[in-house]
């Protein structure tokens, strides 16, 4: 499976507030969570997201990189109770540090997509526009589909450069020993 994002960011919350908006009115409202995100990058790239209220946890490996045309994603949910076993056998696997952020998430259903609007700790306001594809014959047409869905809502995409500076200096600066989470939320 392929995953397939763009994004943009919001320079004002009034930005952010008129968009939602927008999407309330011509999408379809799917939820609103708050998460807890923990991103580990050595020795590879892993992510685990807690949502509030919910008893699983979801692991996340990616390949590739941001600038890339889509990156291969696996998911695997775990039982918050399982996740302090997981997160050790994955100590013993090198992953010893990982940043920490937290995040609300509004989600809608859009033009045939995934739309996320983000108000993330250290990162500020975005939105994702995304989906999963599983033949890479149609990586192209989604891509620029998902452009042409970022224009309906009068949004410019975030280059992906600067996306993965944004990341690496949030990714810098939070880096911690993972003996110092709790991995709750």
């Amino acid at each position: 499976m392929f995953e397939v994002e763009k994004r943009a960011k919001f320079l004002t919350e009034a930005d952010f507030v008129k968009c939602k908006e927008s999407l309330e009115k011509n999408g379809k409202f799917r939820s609103r969570k708050e998460m807890l995100t923990f991103l580990f990058r050595e020795p590879h790239y892993m992510r685990v997201r807690l949502v509030k209220d919910n008893e699983m946890a979801t692991i996340t490996y990616k390949t590739g990189t941001y600038g890339d045309l889509a990156r291969k994603e696996v998911n695997l949910d775990l039982y918050r109770q399982q996740l302090r076993g997981f997160i050790e056998i994955m100590e013993a696997f090198g992953f010893k540090e990982c940043a920490s952020l937290r995040s609300e998430r509004y989600s809608y259903d859009f033009n045939g997509f995934n739309v996320e609007l983000n108000k993330i700790d250290k990162l500020g306001l975005l939105v994702e526009i995304e989906t999963i594809v599983a033949d890479e014959s149609e990586l192209n047409e989604i891509n620029k589909k998902i452009s042409e869905t970022l224009a309906l809502l009068e949004m410019k995409e975030l280059d992906s450069q600067e996306y993965q500076n944004m990341m690496d200096e949030m990714y810098q600066g939070g880096l911690q020993p993972i003996s110092v989470y709790t991995f709750n939320i």
